[in-house]
C-alpha cells in the first residue's frame, strides 16, 4: 500500500542527513588518502601496500561503509507519515487509526540508545516499535502531529516518555 493518499503529507519524517554527513567525511579520508598515495607513487615504492591483502580487505570495508553511509544520507524516502486516516511507516506500512489503542514514546538508553514509537493495537494487543531517533523531525513534533491527526480516535497518549534500558 502507498504511504500517502494524496502527493501532499499532511506530516512527514525521513533520514536525517546531517547524521550521517560526518560518517561519510570520516570513512572517505582514508580512502581518499590511500588512492592518492597509490596514484602518485613514481618510484613504485608502495608495490607492497598494492599486494596486501590485508589492506586490500580495510579497504573494502571502508568502500562499504561509506557506500552505507551515503545511501542513507540520499536516501530521500519518508520513514514516517502521519494523516488524518492513519500512520504509515517504512517498517509496518499502513496503520489505519481504528486499529491504534495508545501511542506512546520511549527512550533507550544503553549501547542502543534513541527514542523508539511505541504503537499500542487494539485487536491483537501487540505493540509495534518504530525507531524515530534518526528522523529530521524531533520527537516532539512527531507527538504533535499525531495528537492533532488522531485527536477523532480514542487513543492514549502517555504523558511522560518511559525510559528503558537496551
Amino acid at each position: 500500500m502507498e504511504p500517502l493518499a494524496s502527493p501532499n503529507p499532511v506530516f512527514s519524517a525521513r533520514n536525517d542527513r546531517l547524521q550521517y554527513s560526518l560518517p561519510v567525511v570520516i570513512s572517505a579520508i582514508p580512502i581518499v588518502g590511500l588512492t592518492y598515495a597509490f596514484l602518485k607513487d613514481p618510484a613504485g615504492e608502495s608495490a607492497g601496500f598494492r599486494e596486501n591483502p590485508g589492506l586490500i580487505v580495510f579497504i573494502g570495508f571502508l568502500l562499504l561503509v561509506l557506500g552505507y553511509f551515503c545511501y542513507q544520507m540520499l536516501d530521500k524516502r519518508e520513514k514516517l507519515v502521519v494523516e488524518p486516516t492513519g500512520i504509515w511507516t517504512s517498517k509496518y506500512k499502513r496503520i489505519d487509526w481504528e486499529q491504534v489503542s495508545s501511542l506512546a514514546f520511549q527512550s533507550a538508553t544503553g549501547r542502543y540508545g534513541g527514542t523508539r514509537l511505541i504503537i499500542g493495537l487494539r485487536a491483537s494487543g501487540r505493540e509495534l516499535r518504530f525507531d524515530v531517533s534518526g528522523l529530521d523531525r524531533t520527537p516532539e513534533e512527531i507527538r504533535c502531529a499525531l495528537k492533532a491527526h488522531s485527536a477523532g480516535f480514542d487513543i492514549a497518549f502517555p504523558d511522560e516518555a518511559t525510559e528503558v534500558a537496551s
